[in-house]
């Protein structure tokens, strides 16, 4: 785990700040469950421009989606 730790941690340390802006906004605008539309919208747009695969409407729920990103050979991070 130590090695999965020393991977995710730069990664972690060099967004920090887009990700807590990333926070504040969906914070500062609420929504209802099943109708995070604004909040769907602004992840899937941060991690398509982290280079993740975004699949939207994930088992027919308009506001999930999965991301992925294709890093070869390794640990599967969830």
């Amino acid at each position: 785990m130590s090695a999965v730790k020393d991977l995710v941690g730069p990664a972690v340390d060099r967004l920090a700040g887009d990700l807590e802006k990333l926070s504040r906004q969906i914070h500062d605008n609420p929504e209802l469950g099943y109708q995070e539309i604004k909040a769907a919208a602004w992840l899937t747009e941060f991690l398509d421009k982290q280079g993740f695969k975004v699949e939207r409407g994930v088992a027919g729920v308009e506001t999930a989606f999965r991301g992925t990103l294709e890093t070869g050979e390794g640990p599967t991070i969830a």
